[in-house]
């Protein structure tokens, strides 16, 4: 257990005694603990969980004098939001020289491990000083050294996962969030709370400078009304679309003009990235009569092979331009996409780590920043078609950061086929000014009252009662709070709750997931879900 605070007096609950002290170090101070009480309450999850989220995987031991934290008052809250496409290791270097100058901690946030150690080794070989690195690859007894350094000593430089922004950095004098929008940066388990959320939480509280750095910042990151560095510029180079829709039927997945531009590349010795949407099969599909690319009807979302929507599950017919009922896949996943390009390229081309000179992969193989020559966007159409109310973020942030992998210089660009080359996305990836749009996007949701705007919470159990949905309707009706469900799916059942503030129910909504859990049922809250 914990101590989070000490009160004199009588008390009507049934206390313990504290027989005994586990390792040499507070894991909070008040202003952390104040953070803390905040992701228990907006994430719907137990405190005890949360708190067991600032500590070390091992017990600390205190192996020198602790230094004081200087007085919040001497700080000044101010957020940074760097839209950029080059790569960061300068702007990281001298935002880190400035805080640690400064004789406080600073904290670089990333979201995998490969970039933890990428972005610690640019500093370490720019800076010349050590840089601790934490994450859940590193070896426990590794990040608890590293936790107890950054607790107890100031000037130090953390590089880390999501998990260091709910750890006590001591004098910690800023916090960096290198592309705040990736998925890597949400917890995948309850409760799911955002670096970015937390970042700007812990940032009011204990009066921090923030800085966000990447090509495509998040709409929430926008609605904080950070200061905007770099919108004006391009945040990326050339790209050119590919227009699909007068390719006859039959084409095929990789046009002919994507091959001729991924020949030219590698003719004079660069390198190529192909990005495809998803591992498996083609999510999008396209009349092989009008070429129109098949939508829902009713919600307009990409459809798939299948008769009915991903999305709303209406049955979708024919195409819903011309009736039509033969379609074509405009996509391809990793392994067909290879085969394809293998027959007019091949042993050139390969899959992620296979060291080729054309490697094809999905989000999570999208090179650094300004490493590579061309790149090759298959099916954009997919990503803009999907069935979730993010689907354009999700599409300018994706391929806005693939785009921005490619090296500045002649003939080099990011070569996009799609069926909609008027589409607002697609003419803001042409641009390489994705703010515009982000703008755009957050004036829609607002007046939609989605997120950041509104509040949106699935909740999802293995298990469902007269009793379980009678007490969610009633928290529903007395705060206000929209209820939608129950829904049978995979494993249990689920329900959305929407609002413009959900405070009250997330109150009512912890009693009720304690009882739950407590009589077997497996409970996921999930708070302003990424896919909806």
């Amino acid at each position: 257990g914990w101590v989070t605070s000490v009160r004199s007096g009588e008390s009507k609950r049934k206390l313990k005694s504290v027989v005994g002290v586990s390792g040499d170090l507070p894991h909070f101070d008040e202003a952390l603990l104040e953070t803390l009480r905040w992701v228990a309450l907006r994430y719907v999850a137990p405190m005890s969980t949360v708190l067991a989220r600032s500590g070390p995987p091992n017990i600390p031991r205190l192996k020198g004098p602790v230094v004081p934290v200087a007085a919040t008052k001497t700080r000044q809250r101010v957020a940074t939001c760097i839209v950029t496409g080059e790569p960061y290791g300068p702007t990281l270097s001298k935002i880190v020289t400035s805080v640690v100058d400064g004789g406080a901690n600073v904290l670089v946030v990333c979201p995998t491990a490969d970039e933890v150690t990428q972005y610690a080794r640019i500093l370490e070989d720019a800076l010349g000083q050590t840089v601790l690195r934490v994450g859940s690859a590193i070896p426990a007894r590794t990040v608890t050294e590293a936790w107890t350094v950054a607790a107890t000593t100031q000037g130090n430089i953390i590089v880390g996962t999501r998990e260091a922004v709910l750890w006590p950095l001591g004098n910690l004098g800023g916090v960096i969030v290198v592309e705040e929008g990736r998925r890597g940066m949400t917890s995948p388990q309850t409760p799911t709370w955002t670096v970015r959320d937390v970042v700007v939480q812990r940032s009011d509280v204990e009066h921090l400078p923030t800085w966000f750095i990447g090509p495509v910042p998040s709409v929430q990151l926008l609605a904080t009304t950070p200061v905007v560095v770099g919108a004006d510029k391009r945040a990326w180079p050339l790209v050119e679309v590919v227009n699909r829709y007068d390719e006859p039927p039959g084409t095929g997945p990789v046009l002919a003009a994507t091959v001729m531009a991924i020949r030219t590349t590698l003719k004079r010795g660069g390198s190529v990235f192909v990005f495809v949407n998803r591992r498996a099969y083609a999510p999008v599909f396209r009349c092989l009569t009008c070429k129109e690319l098949r939508r829902c009807p009713a919600c307009g979302a990409g459809a798939e092979r299948g008769d009915r929507c991903p999305r709303c599950d209406m049955e979708l017919g024919g195409c819903a331009a011309c009736g039509a009922r033969r379609f074509e896949p405009v996509g391809a996943g990793i392994g067909r996409t290879i085969e394809i390009l293998q027959r007019s390229l091949g042993d050139a081309v390969g899959a992620a780590g296979s060291n080729r000179a054309v490697v094809v992969g999905t989000e999570r193989d999208i090179p650094p920043p300004a490493s590579v020559d061309l790149v090759v966007i298959i099916d954009a159409d997919g990503m803009l078609l999907a069935p979730h109310y993010r689907a354009e973020e999700e599409a300018i942030r994706i391929l806005g950061r693939a785009a921005a992998s490619v090296v500045r210089g002649t003939g080099n660009r990011t070569l996009i086929q799609t069926n909609q080359p008027k589409d607002r996305v697609i003419v803001a990836l042409r641009s390489g000014r994705p703010v515009p749009l982000l703008s755009d996007i957050r004036n829609e949701r607002e007046a939609a009252g989605f997120p950041p705007f509104g509040e949106v919470i699935i909740i999802k159990t293995s298990a469902t009662s007269p009793d379980v949905e009678k007490q969610l309707q009633v928290l529903g009706e007395k705060s206000g709070a929209t209820v939608l469900g129950p829904v049978p799916v995979a494993d249990g059942h689920r329900w959305l709750v929407q609002g413009r503030d959900l405070h009250k129910f997330r109150l009512g909504l912890r009693s009720v997931v304690g009882v739950w859990r407590e009589s077997g049922v497996k409970v996921r809250v999930d708070v302003d879900p990424i896919d909806l």
